[in-house]
């Protein structure tokens, strides 16, 4: 995976959505988002579906599944549901801070009309892990 710029990020979700549209126009609303992200790795020949990341510590392992990552750096998150929810953000800045990505694109494809929302997160996972002060200075209380 690689971190890639918010141009480059734009004119990839620019081509995956237009691919998004098509596929819920012809097939509809009611489908599992497993259908529609197949089909979309169907029409996008450098899209991987279900990437692995892997987080762990000490004895605890966990992985996660982005779920579709196109040219390495452009991370979807597609949901069937009744709306987008701060949880289906908060789920995806997670998934961008494990990836270490700055860019997303939350796809909901249940409603009558597609969803969808940049989500951006410019903080790096190690960034946050290391509470010590940085060059301005120390932390107050």
């Amino acid at each position: 995976m690689r971190r890639i710029a918010q141009n480059e990020f734009g004119e990839i979700a620019f081509a995956v959505m237009e691919h998004v549209f098509a596929i819920h126009n012809e097939f509809g609303r009611f489908f599992d988002e497993q259908i529609y992200k197949r089909e979309l790795a169907a029409r996008t020949s450098d899209a991987v579906l279900e990437a692995p990341i892997t987080v762990s510590f000490d004895s605890f392992s966990k992985t996660y599944y982005l779920d579709v990552l196109v040219k390495a750096g452009g991370l979807f998150e597609f949901k069937a549901s009744d709306g987008i929810h701060p949880r289906h953000r908060g789920q995806t800045i997670n998934y961008l801070l494990l990836a270490d990505l700055e860019h997303a694109k939350l796809v909901n494809l249940r409603p009558e009309v597609v969803q969808h929302e940049f989500v951006n997160c410019s903080q790096r996972l190690v960034n946050l892990r290391d509470p010590r002060p940085t060059a301005a200075g120390p932390h107050t209380p």
